[in-house]
């Protein structure tokens, strides 16, 4: 009988983390760039919570998506690993952006030589 609690508890962690991934990734495009876990005092108990700003009608709109207390401190960790993945994640288009501005400058540089290697001769 002592057996059916972990399991019972790995089953419940397992389906929160499910249904908080879900809401971490529907707001995945507001958390390339912003968002952050943070940790807030209430009823006497310290709750953890991912916070980010998302744009409605015109306005900025802080939004929160509750992930546990202190005692979650599995499904903590594993947030803050998905948050920092789309960190890494937001960073890619940029980068991206970056080399591809980079190339167009290095083929503008290129097609310039070859015209002065046309004219020297």
């Amino acid at each position: 009988m002592a057996e059916a609690y972990p399991k019972a508890g790995i089953v419940g962690l397992e389906a929160r983390w499910d249904a908080i991934r879900a809401k971490l990734e529907a707001a995945s495009p507001s958390l390339l760039a912003q968002g952050t876990l943070v940790d807030k005092k209430a009823r006497g108990r310290r709750d953890w919570a991912v916070r980010y700003l998302v744009e409605e009608g015109g306005r900025c709109v802080h939004k929160s998506i509750y992930v546990g207390g202190d005692k979650a401190s599995e499904l903590i960790e594993r947030v803050r690993r998905l948050l920092e993945w789309h960190r890494v994640q937001g960073k890619w288009a940029s980068e991206v952006e970056a080399h591809a501005q980079l190339t167009a400058r290095a083929g503008g540089v290129l097609r310039r030589m070859e015209v002065g290697r046309r004219r020297s001769r």
